[in-house]
């Protein structure tokens, strides 16, 4: 286990095999799991107040999600399988 800060600009490459790109994201941003997610996956993407403004399964190894309906802020993506929870954050141009 090892921590260290992250520029808001990093792909997160090292949370689980969760990968987040680009970041920050203008329109849309790709959701890749590496190695593969364990099955009945989603990903949600959360404002700062908690909400969860979407949800999508997470049956692919690259998912696409089109952001260009958010206002621009920060938002929390979440992916959450039957073995694995995690939380990435991204800045929304």
């Amino acid at each position: 286990f090892t921590t260290g800060a992250l520029g808001i600009n990093e792909v997160f490459e090292n949370n689980g095999g969760v990968i987040v790109y680009p970041n920050p994201v203008k329109e849309k941003v790709v959701v890749e799991l590496n190695p593969h997610g364990k099955g009945n996956g989603k990903i949600q993407i959360i404002d700062m107040s908690g909400k969860v403004v979407f949800t999508v399964a997470a049956n692919k190894d690259k998912t696409e999600i089109n952001l260009s309906a958010l206002t621009t802020g920060f938002y929390m993506v979440r992916y959450v399988d039957e073995v694995n929870t995690r939380v990435m954050r991204i800045q929304k141009l």
